[in-house]
């Protein structure tokens, strides 16, 4: 519409570019006025947090995140009104040595849903930015700083101040250690393959190397019709097969199925045709996602067995 402007907060990569400024005090000027000295102000909002741990134990690959927050919207030109048109994730920038961070964010009235989502080595925390009774809002040309204590041992302690010229108190929250954050152990390359534990913790994800033992294979199309017995290979479907941490699987819940796709693929790994394959360690490339009911690849491009030396 006319005299809007599109706002997009989504990529804090650069700062000035998605910083709104707005000046409108030019009035009643012509051509005959001397000067004009238009006086910008911020029309979004700034967030600030500061992290630190509780025992003064080093900061470790840190990163910080807005969840639930509004990320785009639009800005009236005409009476510098905000519509917000979407919700989503904010990934801070954070400073060299991961001690701060900071985002430009679009103003919003209630803070209901939205969390900052920390990560600190190994370990993720989460503060609940509607908690807070100093800082219930995000107005527009306003700076909010939080300091976030990290609790290494059990919970999360936060300090939360607005800052816009003003001092104003401080509040104090604490809140639990929320999630342990999953160190794959391997890197989803052909020489590296993830094991199938991490293929469920990194998914979604394309293009990557799995590896794991073929346990068996599937009478249906979920992972609760998994067999491994092949006396009867009518029993097993030729399109799947079940990848397992031990060739001795017998549960189909902890299985991972792969769809084998007509060709090369399907004429050499499928059981109904290669019972032999059974209890063989393979690595399988493809995209990591739903399939059968269950995380798995659904649409494997390439195969490697995995022969002992």
């Amino acid at each position: 519409a006319a005299f809007e402007y599109a706002v997009d907060v989504t990529d804090q990569t650069d700062p000035s570019a998605i910083d709104l400024l707005y000046a409108d005090n030019a009035t009643d000027l012509n051509k005959n006025s001397p000067s004009v000295d238009l006086s910008f102000t911020h029309q979004l909002s700034k967030l600030v947090v500061y992290l630190k741990t509780i025992d003064g134990s080093a900061l470790m690959n840190t990163a910080v995140t807005i969840k639930g927050t509004n990320t785009q919207g639009v800005f009236s030109l005409a009476d510098k009104s905000q519509t917000a048109s979407a919700k989503g994730d904010i990934a801070m920038r954070m400073s060299d040595d991961g001690a701060s961070a900071e985002a430009i964010v679009l103003p919003a009235e209630s803070l209901a849903d939205a969390t900052l989502e920390i990560i600190n080595g190994e370990y993720g925390y989460v503060y609940d930015l509607n908690s807070s009774t100093i800082i219930t809002s995000f107005k527009s040309g306003y700076k909010y700083t939080y300091t976030i204590e990290l609790d290494t041992r059990y919970p999360l302690s936060a300090t939360a101040t607005i800052a816009n010229w003003l001092d104003v108190p401080g509040e104090t929250a604490t809140v639990s250690k929320d999630f342990k954050v999953y160190k794959p152990v391997g890197e989803g390359t052909l020489e590296n393959p993830y094991t199938l534990e991490d293929a469920r913790n990194v998914s979604p994800s394309s293009g990557v190397w799995v590896k794991g033992f073929i346990a068996g294979g599937y009478a249906g199309t979920t992972v609760g019709t998994f067999t491994n017995d092949l006396t009867n290979n009518t029993k097993v479907k030729d399109t799947s097969l079940a990848l397992a941490e031990s060739p001795g699987e017998t549960i189909g819940a902890k299985t991972f199925p792969v769809s084998l796709p007509l060709g090369e693929i399907r004429d050499n790994l499928n059981l109904k045709t290669n019972p032999g394959n059974l209890g063989k360690e393979v690595k399988i490339k493809g995209k990591i996602g739903t399939y059968y009911g269950a995380m798995g690849i659904p649409d494997a491009t390439a195969y490697v067995f995995i022969v002992d030396q």
